[in-house]
């Protein structure tokens, strides 16, 4: 492998650490939301909700199309949930 093609690895290797990174944080920011009391005090059912929930499910929605379009996978829980992101798609469900 050429120096050019090891550094091109390193690179992509850098970003795919990135994007796991960006993930796990939308995806904490979106479970701090949905179990913190006060903030769901503000969810009505039928009613639209709060811009903030709205903005943080939308972060955590292209998060994980950032993960899939990197060809990571979202690794899933016997009850749907999703485990952990890992190298290679291997979707379960």
């Amino acid at each position: 492998m050429s120096d050019a093609e090891q550094y091109e690895r390193r690179q992509r290797l850098a970003m795919k650490r990135e994007e796991v990174a960006d993930f796990h944080a939308a995806r904490g920011r979106l479970l701090g939301y949905l179990t913190d009391p006060q903030r769901l005090q503000d969810v009505t059912p039928g009613l639209p909700a709060s811009r903030e929930l709205v903005r943080e499910v939308r972060a955590f929605v292209d998060a994980v199309q950032i993960v899939r379009d990197a060809e990571l996978g979202l690794d899933f829980k016997p009850d749907g949930t999703i485990d952990e992101v890992s190298p290679g798609v291997t979707e379960k469900q």
